[in-house]
């Protein structure tokens, strides 16, 4: 088994490896400083609202080299090939525009940035087109909220117990996100998220400050980290969300 993980290790740092090269190839200066910025803010909107859970909290510059910046074709062939060297079956997982690479206890995300305008209804994109005053504006803002969305989510991932099961992973970064870049004013979420939200919603009423502490690993009664976890077992929507099927 030892033998297996260290061969995954490695074939998992040369990916990212190959990932940053094609980042550093494509990525124009302009494109680093944003990034740089929008990571830079989202962090230190996840320290503000969760800090008190956080034992360990890192340095700006140490999170951001933990995204890799790609186009839409090279993310693809790096998550397919990611899939391959775990052996995850993309059916039943969570599609989402950014997933996470493990190494050891280090995580890693290679990520685009969608053009979330292209996805909207014509009733969202006038509604926007209205509030931000012109066509411009309001793409700005669409797509600016989607890359907050998804750093504060991975960013989430960063802090997490990783030894907690997927599915609560997953909705609490989901939570985390939504809480954070709502007090940034980004009001916008994409209703396929809510159903992960929910989930965690309700047991943030359930757990309170209990649930946090389990997510950040800083839980001392280890006994509502046992009665947390023991919601899938329970509830119907997260198996609907998470099939047992799927890694943890």
């Amino acid at each position: 088994m030892s033998e297996q993980c260290t061969e995954e290790k490695i074939a998992l740092k040369n990916i990212i490896e190959k990932a940053r090269v094609t980042s550093r190839e494509v990525m124009t200066h302009q494109e680093r400083t944003r990034l740089n910025h929008i990571i830079g803010q989202s962090h230190q909107q996840i320290l503000s609202l969760n800090g008190k859970y956080i034992k360990r909290p890192l340095k700006d510059s140490t999170v951001a080299s933990k995204f890799i910046l790609l186009s839409q074709q090279s993310y693809d062939s790096v998550i397919q090939e990611t899939r391959e060297v775990r052996g995850i079956d993309a059916s039943g997982n969570i599609d989402a525009y950014s997933k996470m690479i493990p190494i050891g206890r280090q995580r890693f995300f290679p990520l685009y940035w969608p053009n979330i305008w292209s996805e909207l209804s014509e009733d969202n994109q006038e509604r926007l087109v209205n509030r931000h005053k012109s066509i411009k504006n309001a793409q700005k803002y669409s797509n600016d909220a989607i890359c907050y969305m998804i750093t504060t989510h991975e960013i989430s991932h960063l802090y997490m117990d990783d030894s907690l099961p997927l599915w609560l992973q997953e909705t609490g970064a989901y939570y985390y996100s939504r809480e954070s870049v709502k007090t940034m004013g980004i009001s916008a979420r994409s209703p396929n998220w809510e159903p992960y939200e929910k989930i965690y919603d309700t047991l943030e009423e359930k757990f309170d400050e209990n649930l946090h502490h389990t997510y950040f690993g800083t839980l001392e009664a280890q006994l509502y980290r046992l009665l947390i976890c023991l919601q899938y077992s329970a509830d119907d929507s997260i198996k609907k969300l998470f099939p047992a099927k799927n890694p943890t």
